[in-house]
Formats: C-alpha cells, sequence, structure tokens
C-alpha cells in the first residue's frame, strides 16, 4: 500500500479546490450575463470553465506521476543497497570455504579417497553457486535502480575465456573443452562481468546435460566484433523455453536438478546488451543447443 505523505495531501486539495472555486466563480458570471450577452457569451465562459477544470486534473495527474517516480527511485536505490550489504557479508565466509576446499583438492593435508574427493566437489560447487547467485542479484539491483555502470578496459579476451574455463573444471565433473586457436584479442570490456556471462553459460549449458556429454566454448573474432559461443550437445529446447530463456526466473524443463537461481541468462543479456553486443540462441530439441554472444571490439559507444 503506497503512503501518501500530507504535504502531498494538501497540495492535490489546494488544487482541487482552487479549480472548483474558478468553476463556481465562471458559472455565476455565465447566469449574470446570459440575458445581456447572449448563448455565445455564454459558451465561451463555460469553455473556459472546462478548461480550467481539465487543466487542473493534468497538473494533479503529473504531480502524482512525479511523485511516484521519485518513491521507485528510492525503493529501488535502497533494494541495491541491501544486496550490495548482503553480498559483501555473503563474500567472505565463501571464501573461507572455497580457499580450505581448494587446498583439501590439492591434496596438501594428505591424500584423498574417491568419495572424499566428491564431497569435496560438491561443496565447491555450492560454494561457486551461492558466488555466482550473490553476483547475479548485486548487478540485477543495481540495473533496476539505474545506478550500474560498466568498467571498461582494455583486455585480453583469450586469457578472461581460459581462466574462466579453468575455474569451472575444477567445480563441475562435466568435459569442458576450449576452442580458441589463434593469436590474442584484446577488446574495451568489463572483464569482471564479461566472466560472470561466461559462467552463467557454461553452468547452464551443464545443468542441461548429462554428465558425459561435452561442453565446449569458442572464441572467434571478425573486423569490428568478438564471438564467444557455448555448445552443449544436451536435450536441446522446446519452442517455449526458445520464447522465455531469456526472462527473469528460467529454469528450463529438462533441468537434471533444480540448482539453478534462473536469473542467470536474464543477467547475461542484460550485461551484453550494457557492452552493445548481442546475445542469441541456436538449439534443436534433442540436439543440444548453442548460445552464442558477440561483443564490440571497441567498447560500448
Amino acid at each position: 500500500m503506497r503512503l501518501v505523505r500530507p504535504a502531498t495531501q494538501t497540495h492535490v486539495l489546494t488544487l482541487v479546490l482552487s479549480s472548483l472555486c474558478a468553476l463556481a466563480v465562471l458559472v455565476v458570471a455565465a447566469a449574470a450575463v446570459v440575458r445581456a450577452a447572449g448563448l455565445a457569451v455564454v459558451v465561451a465562459i463555460v469553455a473556459l470553465a472546462i478548461a480550467s477544470v481539465l487543466g487542473a486534473f493534468v497538473a494533479v495527474r503529473l504531480h502524482t506521476l512525479k511523485r511516484d517516480a521519485a518513491e521507485l527511485e528510492h525503493l529501488a536505490r535502497n533494494r541495491a543497497d541491501q544486496v550490495s550489504v548482503l553480498a559483501h557479508e555473503v563474500r567472505t565466509p565463501l571464501a573461507v570455504i572455497r580457499g580450505s576446499a581448494e587446498l583439501l583438492a590439492e591434496g596438501r593435508p594428505g591424500p584423498l579417497t574417491e568419495r572424499q574427493v566428491r564431497f569435496l566437489r560438491t561443496i565447491l560447487g555450492g560454494a561457486e553457486t551461492l558466488s555466482v547467485l550473490s553476483e547475479q542479484l548485486l548487478v540485477e539491483a543495481r540495473i533496476d535502480a539505474g545506478i550500474f555502470s560498466l568498467r571498461l578496459e582494455w583486455t585480453e579476451l583469450r586469457t578472461v575465456v581460459r581462466e574462466s574455463v579453468d575455474e569451472l573444471r575444477s567445480v563441475h565433473g562435466h568435459r569442458i573443452v576450449l576452442d580458441a586457436p589463434g593469436p590474442p584479442v584484446s577488446a574495451r570490456i568489463d572483464a569482471q562481468l564479461i566472466k560472470q556471462v561466461l559462467i552463467n553459460l557454461v553452468s547452464n549449458a551443464v545443468r542441461h546435460s548429462d554428465d558425459d556429454r561435452v561442453v565446449t566454448v569458442r572464441l572467434s573474432r571478425s573486423e569490428d566484433d568478438v564471438t564467444i559461443a557455448v555448445s552443449d550437445d544436451g536435450a536441446g529446447m522446446s519452442v517455449a523455453e526458445r520464447q522465455s530463456i531469456f526472462t527473469r526466473n528460467f529454469s528450463g524443463e529438462r533441468s537434471r536438478d533444480s540448482g539453478g537461481s534462473g536469473i542467470g541468462l536474464y543477467i547475461s543479456r542484460q550485461i551484453i546488451e550494457l557492452h552493445q553486443g548481442r546475445i542469441y540462441l541456436d538449439t534443436l530439441l534433442g540436439r543440444g543447443t548453442d548460445i552464442v554472444f558477440t561483443l564490440p571490439i571497441e567498447g560500448p559507444r
């Protein structure tokens, strides 16, 4: 329920009352001159009265719209601040959990059994999921509040892609293949956000394919753009899924589990569009899915 401040109520009532007073005066004037001036003057006076009332209505409506816009902006900024605090509070314990798990995975305290390795991979996967989710919620809140800005720098993209793939290999049991031959490719991007997009897309591919399937990440360059594709040979998507894949809360009908938050692909589209790039998919039911995005080498203009 929206609360209207007393000052706002007074202002609106003043506008309405003044309009009604003006209307009453004009009606009295019309009655006084009706016999002497004739119908034309009466019509003019009535027209002025109607214009006065309509003007007051428009003024009240504009005032209400401005107030609502200010309240929505205030709420969005508050939400972004709250999510930012939450994300900060979550990062520290997650870093401790991931660091400890990685030390165990390296075998420093001693060798692990096969069963312990499986448990350890579950811990790392859960920590990675929470870390990505906190970043996604933070980006979404800032975009919705209109306070989000890119940190653009010239970045070697092959390095970003390779680091992302290496990180994902340590978390997921799938075989993740990197296909990025050729010389270094530099582009003006927000590297942290593009890394988040890659994690989102690969995690989505893993979630929609069996453990024995392969997920492939490809990178190529044209004259003005860089193209990155994430492909899987999983179940593919139905028509309904294709239409809603980049919307909030998408999870997919054939997802192997419900571990996805449902906002990863939506946030990925927002990030790519902020870079003035494009994101699209190519999929057939039963034949896998390719999600492809392009980035302008010079960055957004």
